[in-house]
Formats: structure tokens, C-alpha cells, sequence
């Protein structure tokens, strides 16, 4: 699969902060605002490239909640790893 670029990386990111957040995808419109793009088509530029490198899958056309997260970049597994290792150490006496 293609790596990804940073604005790719970051869009990814954000989709999956907004679902685990909301516990829904986040539209078209409302990730435009999220990635701080004027209009939505630049958004689905970014979904068909996280598509076609297979990171997400887009449910059926119709449909403005239809993004599903099916792989997650290497370098944002490290990160979540780290974030969760403070909490893992909070019972280490000083």
C-alpha cells in the first residue's frame, strides 16, 4: 500500500478523532471545516486517495456518513501507543 502524505495523514487523523468522538463518520461538509478546506471537493480528493491506498472504505453514494477507518498508518499507531503509556505508568510512585 502507498504511504501516505502528511495532509492524507492528518485528514485520516481527524476522521478517526471525530468518529471515536461522536461514534459516527463525519460528513463531507463537517470534515471540509475539520481540515479547514472552503469546499467539499477537496475533501473527497482526500477520501478517494485514503480509499484507493486502502485506509478507509466508502459505504454506499447517497449516503453523508459513509466512512469506515480500516487501517491505521504505522507512525499513528506509535503515537496512540505513547498517549496511552502515561496512563499505564500513573500508578509509579515518585
Amino acid at each position: 500500500m502507498d504511504a501516505l502524505t502528511a495532509r492524507q495523514e492528518k485528514c485520516l487523523r481527524l476522521i478517526r478523532e471525530y468518529i471515536r468522538r461522536e461514534q459516527r463518520s463525519p460528513t463531507r461538509r463537517e470534515l471540509a471545516k475539520l481540515t479547514g478546506q472552503k469546499s467539499t471537493h477537496g475533501v473527497t480528493q482526500f477520501l478517494k486517495a485514503l480509499q484507493r491506498k486502502g485506509y478507509i472504505e466508502l459505504g454506499p453514494p447517497g449516503k453523508s456518513r459513509n466512512i469506515v477507518v480500516i487501517r491505521t498508518p504505522v507512525k499513528q499507531l506509535a503515537l496512540i501507543e505513547e498517549a496511552a503509556s502515561p496512563a499505564d505508568s500513573a500508578g509509579v510512585s515518585k
